[in-house]
């Protein structure tokens, strides 16, 4: 049943990869007040997250579209502060400490290319005994699916994809 819905999963992510965010699914304001319980905390859903499209300003998990940098934990996403890779710090990782059992990796994802965490990041997760993976925005999401499938302890930090880089032609 697992192994059919990640096919399932991965074949909607597949068709909307062509034209990322093609399959856009909107349902409003992405948190409302029916969303946090009694103590301001977020509530969890039933099953395991799942990225199932993203464009270049957006990712729709679980055809919720978020218009931000996300952090995805198996049962539910939260909105995650860089808007660049520059803004990608130990700071900005510090949710990984509240996590139990902790992550076995995270999923970094860097944007439109893949990009290399500085070694304070580095230093930071190894410290937690934390692997990191880090690559382009759209390969982050399709390893985080997959890996929160195999009920692995695996977290994504998403960037958005921005718009492609203009290549400059050398005449």
């Amino acid at each position: 049943m697992a192994m059919a819905l990640a096919r399932a999963r991965v074949a909607h992510f597949a068709r909307g990869a062509a034209g990322i965010g093609s399959a856009h699914h909107r349902r409003g304001n992405t948190t409302s007040i029916h969303d946090f319980d009694l103590f301001g905390k977020m509530k969890e859903s039933s099953g395991r997250v799942a990225v199932d499209a993203l464009s270049e300003e957006s990712f729709s998990v679980d055809q919720v579209e978020y218009f931000d940098s996300i952090i995805c934990l198996s049962k539910f996403v939260l909105s995650w502060t860089p808007k660049t890779f520059e803004e990608i710090t130990p700071e900005s990782l510090a949710i990984v400490d509240l996590l139990t059992p902790t992550p076995e990796i995270l999923v970094l994802g860097t944007g439109n290319t893949t990009k290399f965490p500085s070694k304070e990041v580095k230093e930071f997760l190894k410290s937690r005994n934390i692997k990191i993976e880090s690559v382009d925005s759209r390969h982050a999401a399709i390893a985080f699916n997959f890996m929160n499938v195999e009920c692995r302890d695996v977290v994504a930090a998403m960037l958005p994809c921005g718009k492609e880089p203009e290549r400059t032609h050398p005449f």
